[in-house]
């Protein structure tokens, strides 16, 4: 999925402590992984919709 290292999710998680602050960084990330949930899901429901699509295509012929 994504290809991020550990030393890139350290410095991330550094500037978002900084720029957030500790109060309010587990809100705003538990609301970013709501947003990834909600995304993801978004994405296999648009694939499965392909596939569908795709396999009817298939049966016509």
């Amino acid at each position: 999925m994504l290809n991020i290292s550990f030393s890139e999710l350290l410095v991330i998680s550094i500037v978002a402590l900084l720029a957030i602050g500790p109060k309010e960084l587990p809100e705003v990330m538990r609301k970013f992984g709501q947003l990834a949930k909600k995304a993801k899901d978004f994405a296999a429901n648009i694939s499965d919709s392909f596939e569908q699509i795709s396999e009817t295509k298939d049966d016509e012929k």
